[in-house]
């Protein structure tokens, strides 16, 4: 599969799913949250199953380190994205432009360095697919997420438009990037190790959050959740 082919396939999957928050009605937007729990399950079966072990053999087992480091660096992340990238879409009032900012930023961050281990899995074909179907997987409830904070901080439906694109476009340009580097040598094993460990260590924080969070501070059982859940699973011991 060649990368104009994969671009096209994350660009499509982030401007889709921002798109659907025009089409979806408010008090319909839960419904989403099926798609976020399944993915949220299936990147956390791929990251263990797969991207972390291949790490490992391929960096060696310090690269654990720099998996936890990203981990606590997702915390801070979210401090300024408010989760967005696990699809929260929690704020439903007028955002001063300066919040928005700090919080399209932190979720900018992320959704630049998360094509790095797709990059460098590239030569590894089913971890490749893996991954490929996660990330295009998870774009999705993010865009939309994005979508639906940007609708309530922006006047008009060109803005809102304009800001889905340009989120869309992040992940990429960043797989063009990265890909540029990687051909060119311009990074050292080492240091392309480091951030491979480091956006492991966020997508783990981030399936994890999806998948243990609650919607209500009642314990209850979620039956949908865990049907959810079971489908995320099963879809990664297939791909």
């Amino acid at each position: 599969m060649s990368w104009l082919i994969i671009i096209s396939l994350i660009f499509t999957a982030g401007f889709v799913g921002g798109l659907l928050s025009f089409v979806i009605p408010h008090e319909k937007q839960n419904l989403i949250n099926y798609l976020l729990i399944a993915t949220g399950a299936y990147l956390f079966s791929v990251l263990l199953r797969h991207i972390i072990p291949h790490a490992v053999i391929h960096y060696g087992e310090n690269i654990l380190v720099w998996v936890l480091a990203g981990f606590f660096l997702q915390h801070i992340i979210q401090q300024f994205s408010q989760g967005v990238e696990h699809g929260h879409t929690h704020i439903h009032e007028h955002l001063p432009l300066h919040k928005l900012v700090y919080i399209i930023l932190g979720l900018g961050i992320h959704a630049f360095f998360e094509a790095a281990p797709l990059v460098e899995s590239y030569a590894t074909k089913k971890i490749f697919s893996g991954l490929l179907v996660g990330l295009i997987l998870h774009k999705i409830p993010e865009c939309f997420a994005l979508a639906c904070l940007v609708s309530h901080s922006v006047k008009t439906a060109t803005q809102r438009f304009l800001w889905i694109f340009f989120f869309a476009m992040i992940t990429p340009i960043s797989i063009i990037l990265f890909v540029s580097y990687q051909q060119s040598n311009l990074f050292s094993q080492n240091i392309f190790g480091i951030v491979i460990g480091l956006i492991c260590g966020t997508l783990l924080h981030i399936s994890t959050t999806i998948i243990f969070e609650t919607t209500n501070n009642k314990h209850q059982i979620k039956w949908y959740k865990i049907l959810c859940l079971i489908i995320g699973f099963a879809v990664s011991l297939l791909v």
